[in-house]
């Protein structure tokens, strides 16, 4: 319900900005762009309404798709070029490790119903659960962890509205949404902390990405490049 009432205030800001911003710059095809938008926002619902991990990973996957016209809505050759670096990272990321992981677990546990407090510790041994883990952490690469954060630069080619849709309202926070969902209803934080409290090298991870991103958004000059690294140092 919080990540839907975000969704919400946050949708009816860009929209107000997208209108205008079509309007001002004789964007031809509004009708598409908006309606691609909108799709976004309705994807990133459905994500936030997910009762399970086979929905919530069609869904993720249903935003990733409903982008791509945003992105290319000017076709030309630096958003094709962006478009691929998107796509490839986030559609092969989500079929390589993301679903891998989304069988295993409901061909181990019958089910992948999101119960709080978790179910797999049950299911599996120490080492199976962090490989899961970390398929599921990397497998949802719209949270724009190292090194799969290069989509987030490649898509600032895209109009202005779409950097806010990415950045500011549903993309990249529907990646850490999931690992949200992940982390509380999937395996839960006890049984998480029984497998990394006492040596807790999953925090490598964020640490790298947010060194890496805040000298990269020193060395460029593009307001949009350094927004798209500032994005992932937050994230």
């Amino acid at each position: 319900l919080v990540f839907l009432s975000m969704l919400a205030v946050l949708w009816f800001c860009a929209l107000l900005y997208t209108i205008k911003f079509l309007r001002i710059n004789n964007m031809h095809d509004s009708d598409r762009f908006l309606f691609f938008m909108n799709a976004c926002i309705v994807a990133g619902s459905l994500i936030a309404l997910s009762a399970n991990l086979f929905t919530m990973f069609c869904c993720y996957e249903l935003l990733t798709l409903a982008t791509i016209p945003l992105i290319v809505h000017f076709p030309n050759e630096s958003c094709f070029n962006g478009l691929k670096q998107y796509v490839k990272i986030l559609m092969v990321s989500s079929i390589v490790l993301f679903l891998p992981a989304v069988l295993m677990i409901y061909s181990v546990t019958g089910h992948g119903e999101f119960i709080l407090g978790g179910f797999i510790a049950e299911y599996f041994d120490d080492v199976w659960s962090k490989l899961l883990f970390l398929l599921l952490i990397f497998g949802c690469a719209k949270a724009a962890i190292y090194p799969l954060h290069s989509w987030l630069p490649a898509a600032m080619v895209a109009p202005y509205p779409v950097s806010a849709i990415l950045h500011a309202v549903v993309v990249v926070k529907t990646g850490l949404f999931c690992i949200y969902k992940i982390i509380i209803y999937v395996f839960g934080i006890e049984y998480l902390h029984a497998l990394f409290g006492a040596n807790n090298w999953i925090l490598i991870l964020p640490v790298i990405t947010i060194i890496y991103s805040s000298f990269k958004a020193m060395s460029c000059i593009n307001i949009k490049m350094i927004l798209a690294y500032s994005t992932i140092n937050q994230l």
